[in-house]
């Protein structure tokens, strides 16, 4: 617990301040957090024996926030989407491996999973949205915490015991109420015209949240594996931490859009 405490501690500032910062800074932060998630993803398949096209992930990734940093534009990003894709099935036709097919396809989702839904914290910082950028985070740290404390104080119901068999349904339920009351009040004291979308956000963004750390825990389930890494003692690795914020930004991303066009 004091190995977790401290990391919290030292994280949360540098978190803050690149939110707060935005910009360059934002960009910068991303772009490690991307890396770093990426070489953790790719490196929890080595006791199976399977080796993703590394290089190609890191060089795709680099050039995707290279082209955001530039203003390129998102034809940009697809073609780097594209290149990614073309390098990866050179590498799978000339590679002569047992698991040549899944190392193709896990570099493939590992850039897709990681790098193009982390880019929208970027991305976001770039609306017009004032406060939006905090969203992504708020529902999905108030999401884990209500969920703990709602899931020790109240659970009893297991939510699917497979893929993690601690979560219970009570916890699930508690998670998406934090979130839902803690995104409304963030709105209420800094924008109010955004409580409408506060509440939608918080609701469907904690459910999304979990869904995410479910996805991240079945992942190291079938790989067998505890953490993704140990960069954040007490904590695990960057995946461990940031596996709700890579589905939360893209939906808090893509909702804002919608709710600015339709309201």
């Amino acid at each position: 617990m004091l190995q977790r405490t401290i990391s919290a501690l030292i994280a949360l500032p540098i978190l803050i301040f690149a939110i707060y910062s935005g910009g360059l800074v934002m960009d910068i932060m991303a772009l490690v957090v991307s890396l770093i998630g990426l070489y953790e993803f790719y490196h929890c398949f080595k006791e199976m024996g399977i080796s993703p096209f590394k290089v190609i992930g890191y060089v795709s990734t680099v050039s995707a926030y290279v082209c955001l940093m530039c203003d390129l534009g998102v034809t940009f990003l697809y073609m780097t989407f594209m290149i990614l894709l073309f390098m990866t099935m050179i590498f799978y036709v000339h590679r002569r491996t047992e698991h040549s097919f899944y190392e193709a396809v896990i570099t493939v989702f590992g850039f897709t999973y990681i790098t193009i839904s982390l880019i929208h914290v970027p991305m976001l910082d770039r609306l017009d949205g004032g406060i939006i950028i905090w969203y992504p985070f708020i529902i999905a740290f108030v999401t884990d915490t209500c969920a703990y404390f709602s899931g020790r104080f109240f659970g009893k119901n297991k939510l699917i015991p497979d893929v993690s068999p601690k979560k219970t349904k009570e916890g699930a339920v508690g998670g998406v109420l934090g979130s839902m009351v803690a995104s409304t009040l963030f709105a209420y004291l800094f924008d109010p015209s955004l409580m409408m979308f506060a509440v939608v956000a918080g609701f469907l963004g904690s459910i999304f949240s979990q869904y995410g750390d479910l996805l991240a825990s079945k992942i190291k389930r079938f790989v067998g594996i505890k953490d993704y890494g140990n960069i954040m003692p007490g904590h695990g690795g960057i995946l461990d931490r940031f596996d709700s914020i890579i589905v939360t930004s893209p939906f808090v991303f893509y909702a804002y859009i919608l709710y600015t066009t339709l309201f």
